[in-house]
Formats: C-alpha cells, structure tokens, sequence
C-alpha cells in the first residue's frame, strides 16, 4: 500500500471516528437517519413481508429512512411484486441487477446507493426480528460495526453444522473475532462502509469486510438477534455451493490477509548497480571459499564412490547414452551428472577433486541463482540475505561438496521456480522470455533426475496462478514455453536410452519412480521425518523460524512491533506467499513419499531462505542507546526481538559446533597445527562479546554481521578440515590402501561381496580383484596365487571365508573396523615358518 492510499485510509478514518462522535453526542430522541439494504433472489413468495416489516421496524426508529431492495437477476416474477411495492411503500428503493452477480455484488450495489447515516443489511427471507434494529443502532454511537449473532439459529441441522465449520474456519483464518460472521443483520456507518472495499461477488462478502474491519482497526461489536424460521420459499444456499465458497475463502486468506500486497520492481528496495556488484562478488567469494577448498579427500560410500565410477566408466569407454557401473547398464537416474563428472575428468583429470566439481559449481550457481532471480521478487538487500542463509545453511553446503544428484537438482529447480515466479507476477504480457528460462530449467532437471523436477515446479505455478486468477500460464503460448525447451532436452536421451535397453521404461519409470514413492525402499520414515531435518539441515536460519512465524501469522498489536512502518501486512507481498508456497510444496510432497532420504527436501531450502531474508529485510532493528526500560511493553515480545534472540543463539550453537570440529580434528589428526585450532577458539571469544552485544554501542546489524562471520569461519574450519579426516576415517578403500602400503605394495586387495567402486582413486586397478560371495571357490585359487591378500568384505561373508576356506586360508582382522581382514595362504604361512626354522638351525 502506498504512503498517499494510507494518508487517505487514515483521514477516512478520522472522518468516520469524528461522525461516530458527533452521533454518540446527539440528543437521545434524535436517531441518525437509517438506510437498510435488502438483497434477494427468487423471494417472490416472501418478499412482500420482508418491505413491509422492514418499513414497520424502520419507521419506528426515525422518520429518515430508506429500504433498497436489491433485485439480483430473479426470474420468478419478484420484479413485477416489487414494481407493485415501490407504489405502496414512499420509502422503497428498487435496485436491479443485469443478471444474477452474486450475494456480495447485490451488497456492493445496495451500500453504493444508500444515502442515510447509518447502513444495515438483512436478508429477504424474513428470518429476524427487525424491531430489534434499535440495539443495533444504540450500540452504533459506541462502535464502527455492529454485528447481530443468531441465539437460537432455526435452520435445519446439515445448515447449522456447515454454518459452524465455516464460522471456525473464517476466525482461525480471516481474525474476524466474530462468532457468527454470516449473521445478515450488520450496521455500518456509512464513511465507514468506505473503508470497506468489497471485492468479492460471492458469500465471502461478510468475512471480507470484518477482515478490512480488523486490518483498519475499527472497533466492532456483538449483539444477540432472534432468530425465526424462514417464512416462505426456499433457501439458495445449497451443499453445491461449499467448494465455491472454500475455494473464495482460501483465495481471500492467501491474497488479502497472509499476502495482501503485491510489489512492483519499482517498489523494491533496489541498491545501485555498482552497490550490487559488489555485494553479488562478495557472495561469491564467500561461496568460493566454502566449495572448493580441498575437495580431494576419500569419496564417501555409497553415494559418492558409485557415481564417481559411471562417470569414469563412461569417460573410458565412451559410452554417453548407457550409464554403466561395472560394465553393466545402471538406467536408475538420468545421466547429466555422469555427463559433468566425466567432462571435468576429461579436463582435470581422475581424482576424487574432479569428481567432486560439477556439485561444488551447482551449489555456486544456485546462490547466484537465488541472488540474481530473488531480487525481482524481494529486493536486493533481501535476496542477498537470502543467499547468505543459504550459503551459511550446512545442508546446502554439504550437498555442494559432495558428488550427489540433489544439489544438482537443487541448482535446476531454484531456477525453474524463480523464474516462474518472476513470470508469475510480471504486470504486463506473459513474461515469455522467464517462461521459457523455466522450461529450460525443467529440461535439464528432468535429464539430472528424471520427472521429479516438473513435479516439483509446475505445481506450485499453477496453484500460485488458481489463487490470484491468473489465466496467463494456461494460454497456449506459455504452454508452448515451457514444454518445447523440455521436450527438447530431455525426450532425445529417453529415446536414445529405450531403444537399446528394452527394460529401461518399466526399470526407471515404474520402479525408480511411482513404486519408490509408493513403496519404502528400505527408506521408511514417519510423515514428520522432514521437520528435524529442516531444523537442523537450515542451522542457522531456522533459528528464525519463530521470527518468521510471527511475521506471518500474528495479529496482535503486541507481536507487530519490530517492523519497518505501522503496517505489518502490506510488508507480506504475493512474491513472499509464492516463495513459501514452493517451499512448502517440495516439504509436502516429499513427507507422502513412503521412500524418506534428508536430501530429498534440498529444494525447498533455497525458497525458506528468501523468505527469512525478506523478513529480515522488514524488521526494525532495535536501537541499542535505547535503554530496555524506555521500550513499551507491547512491544518486547516483537519481532526484533525474536530475531535477537535467534542471534544469540547462533553464537551459541556456532561456537559449540567450533569447538567440537577442533577437538574432533585434533583426535582424528593429532599432528594438526596447534596454531589454527587456538586462534579458531580466540575468534569464538571475540565473536561471542561483538555477537552478543555486551558493548552497547554495536548495532544489531554489526552484531549480525559479527555472527555471519563466525558461522562462515566454523564452516570453512569444519569442512576443509574435520570433514576430510572423517571421510578418511571412514573410507574402506583408503583404509585398505594403508595397510596394503604397510605389508607391501605388491599385495593385492580383494573385494569380497562388495564393488570395488571405492578403490578406484586409491588403489592402482591391476591390484584390485573382486569376487561375488557366491565365488568362493574363484576366491580359493586366488589364494593359492597369492600369499597374502587385503580383503574387503561383510562380517557375513568373513564368516563364510573362514567356514569354508578354512583349511587353506587364514583370515585375521588387524584393521580397527571390521570390514578390513587380512587374507594369508595357510601353504605359503607354512612355507615361510619352514624357511624361517631352516634358517635358525642354519
């Protein structure tokens, strides 16, 4: 809303107050004049008794009044009864409608023509007690709105009970603070009722005004109404008519109460271009620092190792249609991933660094990414602390350095999602030129992972277009923009694929898709398995979670505190609602699946965190030569407040994860620089008093500034170095290669019921042998070959080994885990104690 509509909203405001005054002073036999608005359809049969009471009720109040009856397009010859009416009654007003508009549109119609005072509306359907329209008019010298509840509501029991539902929906939702929102016997004032813009045509219309009621603060009251059967006719309201009415209440609650503004490019806060190059290549650096800084420790299994080696296989042989891992067709996942992974081993040769790459370089692209297209939605300042969330996010971070198909995915999806929402809200034409940026988008995320990309993205465009009424995504040239580029990338593959793998349609599309979601694939998880995950994988950001939930959803006065202006809702704009909802939707989606994995939501955290960002963009930050004894009460709970709190508990939960990533560097790697470890711990220190503000004259932006750089430098120390010597720890096939290298390196190592996927960059492949569990005997006489052998194999298969290799095989565990033996020839161990007597008697 822009300053010169709220300068006019608050002199309507003050008019309206000043009038309500001037009535409440007025002499006790002096009753302000009275319009009364009566909308019908079809009441022939009734509505000659609604005039007629109405003009008895109304005449005993004051001798200024006016009955409009609004006909709204009836057909059952209710026109030609009021024509015969408007002669008997001098102060009957009929107002016809062109045809049947709508509840709401006849109410808009009658309150434009009425001309009185004070304005109430009824129904046509005789079902009050209009006499007791003077307790609503004396309550109208105290009150803008005054609202009549039904005591003893005589309507069949299916009516009540729906009645009830939407009562409790339209207070959860709307704040309305009324408890029978669609009782038909209100009394406005009349400058009141121009602060009450009606926009819709149907049986919302109630809800929505005491919603602009609530919003504009204007007091409103309740009175008890009798209530009486219906006198003639029939109802026209019906159950038909519950999913247009749920449909027009979701509709107004997401565009009117949670995200009533919408923002134009000119309305967002826009830094100079020189300004924004500046803080994009900050970013970047930042970025650069965090992914891809020592990427060539061991490659974590079994993720990691299994697509490294398709990318390799298919860089050796050739063979860029048909992933192979082990020489056999692995038709699981497209193959856009083993494509990047085998052209950067093309240009930086094989090693765990190169595998690493195309991830590290799709994270770094997504926080540009989330810069460049967010500040269309939110801002530039908005979109920048959105993309310095996510490059403080661990789950974000860790995906980019890892080889895995999800943040590739991620990369792709933030893409389409943006650049749709940007086409979404652009004011003119149909954006074709973002419409096809998504298609593109949605291409290659479908050729990284298969249809889940589209499902991820179109969704929440089209139930983003349903809720403004926005028709612009179904017409035939954004059909066109957005499937042509997709059709375009993706269908070749699937094409080229199918035609040599006759099993690939059933394998990839039944299986690895609709059973996967349908079925666990030993990946069972509850349906709030996501919940944690967010919390922890989003750290810091969701410690702002709180923050941003009042942000959303509070109405109190007291929770409103902290923001930049005296509206809190016109800082909600609809590019904010479609970011959540995109968000939302990949969470939703993911928590039906029966098959649960943490990455799956990646994302989703993109959307959440350009979200936070346009919160943080709106708070007010507190300012600290205020002393806390000076701040109104009803604004300490703000959210300022809450976003403090969040700061200080990042500096707590950040300093914590310092401190273990140093103790647990030192443990896994005692020769580690002593040096690092006690400035880290002497930055903790200092970050901890600027963070926490324990010298007043920092401002909360400093110390928010002081824990970013804390949050980044835990996050270079954690994953340049406690994370390389956890994967050292734990890879079996660098373990392997340290103890083949202390008995010789000679010594073969054997995979036994396991692929050697791991060895691939730690061991020289002529000395890499693999046998299936089932080739025990292939086993033997390798065995016989070699006197000693590393092996790698289940506690499972040892067992086997020992069973029914027994007489010809020692088989001892020298390794700290169990999955590394030591396999040695029982003839060559005798062979050498032989040679080792002889030489002793010798």
């Amino acid at each position: 809303m822009g300053s010169g509509m709220e300068a006019q909203v608050s002199d309507l405001q003050a008019g309206a107050r000043a009038k309500r005054s001037l009535t409440a002073n007025e002499p006790a036999n002096e009753t302000p004049s009275l319009s009364l608005v009566l909308p019908a359809y079809n009441e022939q049969e009734v509505i000659s008794q609604a005039v007629r009471e109405a003009d008895e009720a109304l005449a005993s109040l004051t001798a200024d009044y006016e009955i409009l009856v609004v006909d709204d397009g009836s057909t059952d010859g209710m026109a030609d009864v009021l024509e015969q009416l408007a002669g008997q009654f001098d102060h009957l007003q009929v107002l016809r409608q062109p045809k049947n508009l709508g509840y709401g549109a006849a109410l808009r119609r009658g309150f434009e023509a009425a001309s009185k005072e004070l304005v109430g509306f009824t129904d046509a359907d005789c079902q009050f007690e209009l006499s007791e329209l003077k307790r609503l008019v004396f309550l109208s010298g105290d009150y803008d709105i005054v609202c009549g509840y039904r005591i003893d509501r005589q309507d069949p029991f299916l009516r009540c009970f729906y009645s009830n539902v939407y009562n409790t929906l339209v207070r959860t939702l709307l704040g309305t603070r009324v408890r029978d929102c669609d009782c038909a016997l209100k009394l406005f004032h009349r400058e009141t009722l121009r602060l009450l813009p009606i926009t819709t045509d149907g049986f919302l219309v109630n809800g929505e005004m005491l919603t602009e009621a609530r919003q504009q603060d204007l007091s409103v009251v309740e009175v008890g109404v009798t209530h009486r059967p219906r006198a003639a006719g029939t109802s026209k309201v019906s159950i038909t008519h519950i999913p247009v009415v749920l449909a027009a209440l979701v509709r107004f609650w997401w565009n009117a109460v949670l995200f009533p503004q919408r923002a134009a490019s000119r309305d967002l806060q826009q830094w100079p271009p020189r300004q924004r190059l500046q803080m994009g290549l900050l970013l970047l650096a930042f970025a650069s620092v965090l992914l891809f800084t020592n990427l060539s420790y061991p490659l974590f299994e079994p993720d990691e190792t299994r697509y490294a080696q398709i990318g390799l296989e298919m860089f050796e042989t050739g063979d860029w249609v048909v992933p192979r891992l082990g020489g056999e067709p692995y038709l699981d996942k497209p193959p856009l991933l083993y494509w990047l992974t085998a052209f950067s081993y093309s240009l930086f040769g094989v090693s765990q660094q190169s595998a690493r790459l195309p991830g590290a370089l799709a994270a770094l692209l997504t926080i540009l990414v989330v810069y460049v297209l967010g500040r269309r939605l939110v801002g530039d300042r908005a979109a920048w602390m959105g993309a310095l969330l996510l490059l403080l996010s661990s789950a974000f971070i860790l995906s980019g350095r890892f080889l895995m198909m999800d943040g590739l995915l991620t990369l792709f999806t933030t893409a389409g999602l943006l650049s749709a929402a940007v086409a979404l809200h652009a004011r003119q034409g149909p954006a074709l030129g973002w419409w096809l940026a998504t298609g593109i988008a949605c291409g290659l995320g479908i050729l990284t992972k298969g249809p889940i990309a589209a499902v991820l993205c179109l969704p929440p465009m089209l139930a983003t277009a349903w809720l403004a009424k926005n028709r612009r995504p179904l017409c035939w040239q954004v059909v066109l923009a957005l499937a042509l580029p997709m059709l375009l990338i993706a269908i070749p593959w699937f094409i080229l694929v199918s035609s040599s793998q006759h099993d690939f349609s059933n394998h990839f599309f039944w299986t690895h898709h609709i059973q996967r979601f349908l079925s666990a694939f030993n990946h069972s998880e509850p349906w709030w398995f996501y919940l944690p995950v967010l919390a922890i994988g989003l750290l810091p950001a969701s410690l702002l979670f709180p923050a941003l939930a009042i942000y959303l959803f509070a109405r109190r006065k007291e929770f409103r505190g902290g923001v930049r202006g005296e509206n809190l809702d016109a800082m909600r704009t609809q590019q904010l609602g479609t970011l959540l909802l995109s968000g939302l939707w990949v969470v939703a989606f993911f928590s039906m699946s029966s098959c649960k994995l943490p990455a799956y939501v990646l994302p989703a955290i993109p959307m959440f965190c350009l979200a936070i960002g346009k919160m943080l963009q709106d708070v007010q930050w507190p300012d600290p030569t205020i002393p806390a004894q000076a701040i109104p009460a009803y604004a300490i709970p703000s959210i300022g407040r809450y976003v403090g709190r969040a700061r200080e508990q990042a500096v707590v939960l950040t300093s914590l994860t310092l401190i273990v990533a140093v103790i647990g560097d030192l443990v896994l790697n005692p020769k580690s620089p002593l040096g690092i470890a006690l400035a880290c711990l002497l930055l903790v220190g200092v970050a901890w008093l600027v963070a926490t503000r324990r010298d007043k004259k920092i401002s909360a932006q400093q110390a928010w500034l002081a824990t970013a750089v804390l949050c980044l430098v835990v996050s270079a120390y954690t994953f340049d170095r406690l994370v390389p010597q956890v994967a050292n720890w734990r890879s079996l096939a660098q373990t392997a290669a340290t103890l083949r290298h202390q008995l010789g390196e000679e010594v073969p190592v054997v995979y036994f019921g396991r692929q050697p996927h791991s060895a691939t960059f730690s061991i020289p492949r002529s000395q890499v042998a693999e046998f299936s569990a089932e080739q025990m005997d292939g086993f033997r006489r390798f065995m016989d070959q070699h006197a000693v052998a590393v092996v790698v194999t289940t506690r499972h298969s040892a067992d086997r080994i020992r069973e029914d290799c027994g007489q010809s095989v020692d088989l001892t565990r020298p390794a700290a885990r169990g999955k590394i033996y030591v396999a040695e020839s029982i003839a060559a161990k005798s062979l050498r104690v032989g040679q080792r007597t002889g030489n002793l008697l010798k």
